[in-house]
């Protein structure tokens, strides 16, 4: 054990508050990220507006086990190896880690900081001081111990190439990332937009890490569920990430090309590369598969890179995955990690493979894929052994004494023991995030349990990336609303986030990806929007289509219907609690929920509410109508339900309005359509913006409107049996569709 060497290939940067201190000056060091202190002592990043909250990301290394998940909520909470290079050397020294590649934890952990920030321009310079502080200030104290790792403004990709090819004169062994760019409004890896990217990579013969979590979080069946579940998972998430990345193009065009998959494990390997083979054999001949003369596994053993924190049952299996494609990862200061006893604890795992193949599991293969000569130009190799690294620790005195240091605590002081939840655990991150919502003009004085009023109002617009959707969320942001936007096209989004963003008086928007088709889809918005907010004021639930011809999703629902009723009653089902969170101590009706609903809805007498869907006899246009009639008779049950909270509802029709929303609509449907008086998009958005900020629209609850008038709705809207069945028949499909994403 102690002869062997270890380099880890996974840890983490909690970033200090000096990070830009040594690399800017003047005003681009008055504008960089700053970390500050609330009055209750919390720890924020502030950066262009917007204020990012839980600095400490389950940096629990150290602490008593009882205490790892309470969240830190301050550097002075987490041990020094944290955030300083200084005790980092000597935390890695008594755990025998003879090398690092570090990913950050707040602001640099996938660039997000800078891919959210309205001003691009001086995000790129900050994003480049702070690859230029990971290399000089953090990597270079202490050469050949750490793999140099940068992040990239993949946002601009003409600035992205230039930044690998400085980076790696610089340097640099590695860039990060996202392994889903979708996520932040940029296209799929699959896209030609990515081509110059993949190139340069190549070129400079740099390593692509991607960390679980960044693009496809890891999913939990419900709020309910005991935490331990979802953790016991989260190795398992990363498959969905790689077999798309094993479809990449480049691939095959960069032999050369190599990728990590950070924080993933290894046991799982073997299975995936078994059914990514037999999937490909059985499908090829149809699907023009790029994999005809090449297996799926022979090309996942060519360009990935595995790691693992703890795995026997795949270093048993290492054959079958490859020796050549495993690294070992500490993850410090995270949960998983086994500091300071990663020696005992690898040693097990290693023991029964050969030395040849101990090297390269511990070392080897991570010098060899991140091409860290450095280390051995730098170290010798019997200074770098378990033993010798610990000897240095023994010297110095370092402290392993686990030590309590406080955090916020997912379950309150006083209840009965009872297993933590994934509700419990969300619950705990935002409520830390109230503290410092993340976004501008807020003060650091918050109050507890409850947003603060003078920072901007949050609206969730759905189908905001064209449309009165989009001039929806431009009439808002101009108003100094913090807009959060849904689409469904890339490119689409991103032309929208541009026109709201130049109109707008406060925050820049935020575009998130869904499909509310898709209830899987929805509710991962609704976990999104959690995330990214701790108040939501207004709720438009204004994304719908009109299909011609039946067409049933993955989940087994109509489509048709999906879009227009299920994914928004699930969606607000879902956001309620932050919703009411909102409207606490409020004047009544200061939080709305507004629904796009048509005239559509008064064309059919009732609902078959034995057959929402319609699938026993399917008509496209009673399928539209159908679901237009819902939206209204959900907006007088929400109005039912909510009027205690003080939160108001109401049903919109807009007219006829001359946009794209009508061109998935029949031959038939889009002549009858042709010949009638439109709306422009701004006219068919005015009621839905006067219905969000005009005080005469809290007067009233459940009503629905047209041209800022009420408008008398189909009589089934005033049975209250019909509205009560609708719901728990909307519960139902809903609860069979997330059923069926479930079971696979």
């Amino acid at each position: 054990m102690d002869d062997m060497v270890v380099i880890s290939v996974d840890d983490h940067i909690c970033e200090p508050p000096t990070m830009f201190d040594n690399q800017l000056s003047g005003e681009l060091l008055a504008t960089a990220p700053k970390l500050r202190v609330d009055r209750n002592g919390k720890n924020y990043w502030e950066y262009q507006g917007r204020l990012k909250g839980s600095v400490g990301l389950n940096a629990v290394v150290g602490r008593p086990f009882e205490e790892y998940g309470m969240e830190p909520t301050s550097l002075d909470q987490l041990r020094d190896g944290c955030y300083d290079v200084h005790a980092r050397i000597d935390d890695m020294d008594v755990n025998g880690i003879a090398a690092s590649l570090c990913f950050g934890n707040s602001i640099v952990f996938d660039g997000q900081t800078f891919h959210q920030a309205p001003d691009k321009a001086l995000a790129l310079r900050h994003m480049q001081a702070a690859n230029d502080w990971h290399y000089e200030e953090w990597c270079m104290a202490y050469p050949g111990r750490f793999i140099p790792l940068g992040v990239l403004p993949t946002w601009d990709m003409p600035a992205t190439v230039a930044e690998v090819h400085r980076l790696a004169k610089k340097g640099f062994r590695a860039v990060q990332l996202n392994e889903n760019p979708t996520v932040q409004g940029l296209p799929s890896i699959h896209n030609d937009y990515w081509d110059p990217l993949f190139k340069a990579v190549a070129d400079t013969d740099l390593t692509i890490a991607l960390h679980i979590g960044s693009g496809n979080p890891a999913p939990h069946a419900s709020m309910e569920t005991p935490i331990e579940a979802w953790i016991s998972t989260m190795p398992l998430s990363v498959a969905q990430g790689v077999a798309d990345w094993l479809q990449l193009e480049e691939l095959h065009r960069y032999p050369d090309l190599r990728i990590a998959i950070s924080e993933g494990s290894i046991g799982w390997v073997p299975y995936f590369m078994e059914r990514a083979d037999f999937s490909n054999w059985r499908h090829k001949a149809w699907t023009h598969s790029r994999f005809q003369d090449l297996k799926p596994s022979e090309l996942f053993r060519r360009h990935f890179l595995n790691c693992f924190v703890d795995d026997r049952f795949g270093l048993r299996h290492l054959d079958e995955i490859g020796e050549d494609n495993v690294a070992y990862e500490c993850d410090y200061p995270h949960s998983d990690t086994l500091w300071p006893e990663v020696p005992e604890y690898l040693w097990a795992s290693v023991q029964h493979l050969s030395d040849a193949q101990i090297d390269k599991v511990t070392h080897g293969n991570a010098i060899r894929w991140f091409r860290f000569d450095a280390f051995l130009e730098h170290n010798r190799r019997e200074d770098m052994t378990v033993g010798a690294c610990r000897a240095r620790a023994r010297a110095k005195g370092v402290d392993t004494t686990p030590k309590s240091s406080g955090g916020a605590r997912p379950v309150g002081d006083g209840e009965p023991p009872r297993p933590v939840t994934s509700g419990d655990v969300m619950a705990m991150f935002k409520k830390h995030a109230r503290r410092a919502p993340g976004r501008a003009g807020l003060s650091t004085d918050w109050q507890e349990g409850a947003p603060h009023m003078d920072s901007p109002r949050v609206a969730l617009v759905t189908g905001a990336s064209s449309g009165i959707g989009k001039h929806v969320a431009m009439a808002l942001a101009a108003d100094g609303w913090w807009v959060i936007g849904t689409g469904r096209n890339a490119a689409r989004m991103r032309e929208a986030a541009a026109e709201i963003g130049a109109v707008a008086t406060g925050p820049a928007p935020d575009m998130l990806a869904a499909d509310l088709s898709l209830m899987g889809a929805t509710l991962a918005l609704a976990r999104q929007v959690e995330a990214l907010t701790g108040r939501l004021d207004l709720l438009v639930n204004n994304a719908g289509g009109m299909a011609s011809e039946l067409v049933l999703t993955s989940e087994g629902l109509d489509a048709n219907f999906a879009g227009n009723h299920l994914g928004p009653f699930l969606l607000t089902c879902e956001l309620l609690p932050l919703l009411r969170q909102t409207a606490n101590g409020r004047p009544y009706g200061t939080v709305r929920i507004l629904n796009t609903s048509s005239d559509a809805s008064e064309m059919i007498p009732q609902l078959d509410l034995d057959d929402l869907q319609g699938l026993a006899a399917y008509n496209p246009g009673r399928a539209y109508c159908t679901g237009k009639l819902a939206n209204v008779l959900f907006t007088r049950a929400l109005a039912d339900r909510l009027d205690g909270d003080g939160i108001v509802a109401h049903a919109v029709h807009p007219g006829a309005v001359d946009s794209n929303f009508f061109a998935g609509a029949s031959p038939e449907t889009q002549a009858r359509l042709k010949g009638l008086e439109k709306l422009s998009e701004a006219e068919g958005a005015d009621t839905l913006v006067w219905l969000a900020t005009a005080a005469d629209a809290a007067e009233s609850n459940g009503d629905y409107w047209h041209k800022r008038a009420r408008r008398t709705p189909n009589p089934t809207v005033a049975d209250q049996a019909v509205r009560d069945r609708l719901w728990i028949e909307s519960e139902r499909l809903v609860r069979a569709a997330l059923d069926r994403v479930a079971r696979g």
